[in-house]
This record gives C-alpha cells, structure tokens and sequence, in this order.
C-alpha cells in the first residue's frame, strides 16, 4: 500500500513527509497529467505555472495533517475561450479552502449539541487545529448551504 492509498486521496501523488513536533507535513501533487477549463471544458496540458497549497487533512492517529499541494496553473488551448489561465481543480477541497470536505464533515458531525468554544477544544486534543470562529463560520455556511439545496450564490 502507498502513501496516497494510506490517505485515502486517489487523486493525489505523495512527494515525502516529514513529522515535526507530532505534525504531519506531506507533500504532495495531483496526479492527473490534464486539467479541464473550467469555462469552455477542453482538456489542457500546457503548465504556465505552479504554486503551493496547504489544506489540513483529518489526523493519523491523533496528530495534525497538514497537505503542502503543488498544484499547476493552465493555459486555456480553445482559442475561441474567454479564460485564458485557470488552475487545477481539487475533488477533495472546495476552492480557497482551508481544510479538505471530509475534514470539514468531521468537524461538523462533532459539534452535536456544544458550543463552538467546547468543540475547538475537543477538536484540537484530537489532531484537528480549527478555531471557535471558523467553527461558527462553517456551521453558518452548511446551514446557508442546506436551505438553498446546495447552491451557492454564484449558481442560484
């Protein structure tokens, strides 16, 4: 079993790890070769550049997991298409997130009946770094979510 299986994120290709102070630092990349525009759908695989992203993952074992992404920007090849660069997409984490969906689950499935001070707590003695106003922040945005059926504002 790889790393990548271990993580349970198919999509992505660990580069390494290092453990420092109890926390999981793993470098890693998508392993798709392409990347779809996200305005005209055609597949690209001409890179103009990379970045790093860090989006926290749920713990192994109790301790913090933080994903130090390489991801690439593309340029758009449909000459015909408005978007000339766009950058590649995660299946696991909404756009400028923080954290990765699974992870925001959890934190959601924890709060059952606490407040957001209480759960941060109980949060952060089991791996998961977030604070009572992030906490607050998601609750409010699944509860927006749920009552416009999923749709953000963008889209409705």
């Amino acid at each position: 079993m790889d790393s990548a299986e271990l993580l349970d994120l198919p999509e992505i290709e660990v580069d390494g790890y290092e453990v420092v102070n109890g926390t999981y630092n793993i470098a890693a990349h998508l392993r798709a070769d392409s990347a779809l525009c996200p305005r005209c759908h055609t597949a690209s695989t001409h890179v103009i550049s990379r970045y790093s992203r860090t989006i926290q993952d749920l713990p192994i074992a109790g301790h913090t997991v933080w994903l130090i992404l390489s991801l690439r920007r593309f340029a758009c090849l449909n000459p015909d298409c408005e978007q000339r660069i766009f950058a590649e997409s995660l299946l696991f984490a909404k756009g400028f997130a923080k954290r990765t969906d699974r992870l925001n689950q959890a934190v959601l499935a924890s709060i059952k009946g606490q407040s957001s001070i209480v759960t941060a707590s109980l949060l952060g003695s089991m791996g998961i770094i977030i604070k009572k106003s992030a906490i607050c922040l998601l609750v409010k945005k699944n509860n927006r979510d749920q009552l416009h059926g999923g749709q953000t504002h963008r889209n409705r």
